[in-house]
């Protein structure tokens, strides 16, 4: 005992238990010996005898917590010897793994009651975060987990390399994850913060013992603390960000894992996900303070989806959120949102960007959503929410470009549905300012490049401009300036005969009126259109960044020949790689 009490002491310090910052597991280790198994055994029994001894004490009305005391202790020293890897036998379990989740299970049970408070509630929550500690050093030995939430990136060649493997998953952690959680019966939420914790460790530490830990019965734990996450009182801080993040973990597993291997199919996740993200809640007993926290809590949501879409293979997982009725599920949400005062912005900016990552560099995912959705029917529920706010309007020219529509140089456009639902919308912006910061933003974008230009022109841009410079009253004359120059450098690739006629209409006046205030900047158009400026260019452009994207020739009707030959001249552009997305 006093050697047991000694060594611990000497090591205790770099326990750390109350902090989650990663620790390379190379500190320290050079001190802590490699003990002999014997000793182990040893220790493991008294263990064993101690958390036998901890529920007679409690029933007996002692309180003294003797049992209790000793554990933590042993608990302390295991965890210190983990620390060194050598102590750990890679062929099988450590033995006291079943001991220390029996004692979690005691003390679990004795923290529920009522009794607990007024007793040693302290130890026992005390003793847990040791005991959850000391899982994590066990299943996930090289901090894998803690190091991906501090924004370290870790390889798959850097986990090949790794010598020791975590302990096997127990069967028994399972039942004991589930009651943690039982509704009416729950832990402090400390606790429950370091079992969510330890439960993403072991999703970090090894593919089996993730397949193990991943049940219906665990997803629908993580699910019921989202559901719970939205109402009153509020959650602990942190509390919501890290289940995310565990969810976020668990589709990379399930995505990641054969078919049929786990026990959960991808889709069932998602499913319910989507069912939490649009719960419907009786809105005239939401007090304010509830209402902000079920937005807040839906906005974190949305913004672990396009995590869950930063993965290996985002095309086939991009066709399960489809599969899913994931755009479905985001109108809806858009749809609702408004019944909350003041959420209507926070929450469709984010569900824009969701819908941008979901049907990014995905030409099957746009159309998609053309099918089932619309722009038109995108354009009216936006329009719903009353009147857009700058966030807003740069969220949808994110969405036209899939990514930073501020950046140098100017993104290729990858979608342009969104600037065309801006152009409808910029004539009814009650906000000056905001007319001309988007018309601004959409000259900058659509001008920006020969393939930009060209995917406007064949979008129907040009008709779509012509109609705002037609709205009464008159566009802010800095609006109508970035409008007319963007129609010019449209008009000199293609315009209509019955949009040149619509263009000069514009200029009509009755009598005594005086010359229209777009006669000058339309003659300017006009003559830019006609004039012919550098070297010739293909008016063509083809996108060929897609995996599925090509160019289809036309088929021979009739050989003229033996053979034949087709010439073309390519002019090559290549775009600036985007730096990668941390999963």
């Amino acid at each position: 005992q006093q050697w047991l009490e000694a060594f611990v002491m000497n090591f205790e310090k770099i326990i750390a238990l109350p902090s989650l910052e990663p620790r390379r597991p190379e500190e320290s280790v050079s001190e802590i010996p490699v003990l002999p198994r014997e000793v182990l055994q040893v220790l493991n029994q008294r263990l064993g005898h101690c958390v036998a001894q901890v529920p007679r004490e409690e029933g007996g009305g002692g309180g003294g917590g003797t049992s209790l005391g000793q554990a933590l202790l042993l608990l302390k020293f295991f965890i210190i010897i983990c620390r060194n890897l050598e102590n750990i036998q890679p062929d099988k379990s450590p033995g006291f793994i079943l001991e220390v989740l029996k004692l979690l299970r005691v003390c679990a049970n004795q923290l529920k009651s009522p009794q607990a408070v007024e007793g040693h509630g302290v130890q026992l929550e005390t003793t847990m975060l040791y005991a959850l500690h000391l899982c994590e050093c066990l299943f996930d030995p090289y901090q894998t987990w803690r190091r991906q939430l501090s924004g370290e990136v870790i390889s798959v060649k850097e986990k090949s390399k790794y010598k020791f493997s975590p302990a096997p998953l127990p069967p028994e952690f399972g039942v004991f994850f589930q009651e943690s959680f039982q509704p009416g019966e729950h832990l402090p939420e400390p606790i429950q913060l370091r079992l969510i914790h330890l439960f993403g460790a072991i999703l970090s530490g090894s593919k089996p013992n993730a397949i193990r830990a991943i049940t219906p019965a665990a997803l629908e734990v993580l699910l019921g603390v989202l559901r719970r996450g939205g109402g009153e009182p509020p959650p602990l801080p942190g509390m919501l960000e890290l289940v995310l993040q565990v969810v976020v973990a668990v589709v990379h597993v399930l995505h990641g894992s054969s078919p049929g291997v786990g026990p959960v199919p991808l889709r069932l996740l998602l499913d319910g996900y989507f069912r939490v993200l649009n719960s419907d809640l009786p809105v005239a007993s939401v007090a304010p303070e509830a209402a902000g926290g079920l937005v807040a809590l839906r906005v974190l949501m949305l913004d672990a989806i396009p995590a869950m879409l930063s993965c290996e293979d985002r095309p086939v997982l991009q066709a399960v959120f489809l599969s899913n009725n994931c755009f479905e599920h985001i109108i809806r949400l858009l749809q609702n949102s408004k019944v909350f005062e003041g959420s209507s912005d926070a929450i469709a900016v984010h569900a824009i960007g969701v819908l941008t990552a979901i049907m990014s560099s995905s030409p099957s995912a746009k159309e998609v959503f053309k099918e089932r959705i619309g722009y038109t029917h995108l354009y009216e529920v936006l329009r719903s929410q009353g009147q857009p706010t700058q966030r807003l309007l740069q969220e949808l020219l994110n969405m036209a470009v899939e990514g930073d529509h501020s950046s140098f140089p100017v993104h290729p456009i990858r979608n342009e549905q969104p600037l065309l639902i801006l152009l409808a919308w910029l004539p009814t912006l009650a906000c000056r300012d905001l007319q001309v910061f988007l018309s601004g933003q959409l000259r900058r974008l659509c001008e920006a490049s020969l393939p930009n230009r060209l995917t406007c022109v064949k979008a129907g841009m040009v008709g779509y401009l012509l109609g705002a410079l037609a709205t009464e009253p008159a566009l802010p004359v800095a609006c109508s300036e970035h409008l007319l120059e963007l129609l010019r450098a449209l008009g000199s690739l293609s315009i209509r005969p019955g949009e040149l006629r619509q263009l000069l209409r514009l200029l009509r006046r009755q009598r005594g009126r005086g010359p229209h205030p777009y006669l000058a900047p339309v003659i300017r158009a006009l003559s830019g259109m006609a004039r012919v400026e550098g070297p010739p260019r293909a008016l063509q452009s083809f996108d060929l960044m897609p995996s599925m994207a090509g160019i289809m020739v036309p088929s021979v009707q009739k050989w003229p020949g033996g053979a034949f030959a087709f010439h073309a001249w390519l002019c090559l552009s290549e775009e600036e790689p985007e730096p990668a997305v941390r999963p």
